[in-house]
């Protein structure tokens, strides 16, 4: 799980940053609105487990700066620390991406770097620095959060991102060409080689190690990991590619790099979730964005959130794609 939050960490914090700006209009439109319940003379936004969320603790510091967007990164939070504990590995984890991340910014931004993180943080409802290694803390429960109900939901979910996308793990063999369309006796003796050693019964991954021109995929005996119709492959290699059954081994396809020979080394949900968690997890999301707040509705409704204004409850509705007659 550490791994995927190093991963993933600078998509996470400038995609919600830029999503928040970019529903921003909405506050115009609702900040005047909001009544019904009250709690001390406070408005009400939404209430969890008989616990009011009030203005004074949402509008002015969130929803003046990002509109609906925050609303739902509020509930969200709210809703995932309702689920998920918090453990000495989420906060150690949070600790070193924290640490990590400032000196990202320190070498990007230099002297300016704290102004720039903390406008980041900002955008996502965090006052300053400070707050970093809590964020990191809220985006491991929301990973596991999220997992779990993947989990939950998987017959349900993965045979859509299986069909649209036909998800499998990958290894090759290149065998790089000045032109591809006139290779020349060396490049050819090599295509030759890798062919020999495959017909004696070597593996496809010694092979791999051995004459891969790939260098990077080569160490790792050709392994590509999990790609799927959305990985950013020349157009003949990613047709090629999706074509294989496991197991199976294509013949040399001819790309502008040279000269590919795939391996199908899994497909299937059960050998994917195993030996590709984090990868399969993030092309699920990333095929399916409301993957997340759907689950977020769903274990809002379970926990009991109420909202006191209809208009920000249709419009966060609206914003996390939950149908306005099933969310009832």
């Amino acid at each position: 799980m550490i791994g995927i939050l190093k991963k993933f960490w600078f998509v996470v914090l400038v995609g919600v940053l830029f999503l928040s700006a970019i529903v921003y209009f909405v506050y115009d439109d609702n900040k005047d609105k909001v009544g019904g319940k009250t709690e001390n003379g406070q408005d009400v936004v939404y209430s969890i487990n008989d616990d009011n969320i009030t203005a004074d603790e949402f509008y002015d510091e969130m929803f003046e700066a990002t509109g609906i967007a925050g609303i739902y990164q509020f509930l969200s939070k709210t809703v995932t620390d309702a689920s998920v504990e918090t453990t000495d590995e989420m906060i150690e984890g949070a600790k070193l991406n924290a640490e990590s991340v400032i000196e990202q910014f320190k070498s990007q931004y230099g002297i300016d770097y704290e102004a720039a993180l903390t406008q980041s943080l900002q955008g996502l409802g965090y006052d300053s620095i400070d707050d970093l290694q809590e964020y990191f803390v809220n985006l491991g429960k929301s990973q596991m959060f999220i997992t779990d109900y993947i989990n939950a939901n998987v017959d349900t979910i993965y045979p859509e991102y299986e069909e649209a996308s036909k998800p499998r793990a990958l290894s090759h063999i290149l065998v790089t060409m000045v032109d591809s369309s006139n290779p020349t006796e060396e490049e050819l003796a090599k295509v030759k080689a890798v062919e020999e050693a495959l017909a004696a019964g070597t593996e496809f991954g010694a092979v791999a190690y051995e004459f891969s021109d790939d260098t990077a995929s080569a160490v790792e005996n050709g392994s590509l990991g999990l790609t799927d119709a959305n990985t950013e492959f020349v157009p003949e290699f990613l047709a090629a590619s999706l074509l294989l059954a496991e197991g199976e081994v294509s013949e040399w396809v001819k790309t502008d790099y040279g000269y590919h020979m795939i391996k199908c080394d899994a497909v299937g949900y059960e050998k994917l979730s195993t030996d590709y968690k984090d990868q399969l997890l993030q092309g699920m999301l990333t095929f399916n964005p409301f993957i997340e707040p759907q689950a977020i509705w769903a274990k809002s409704q379970e926990l009991g959130v109420t909202f006191a204004n209809e208009q920000i409850e249709s419009d966060l509705k609206e914003f996390m794609q939950v149908d306005q007659g099933d969310a009832e």
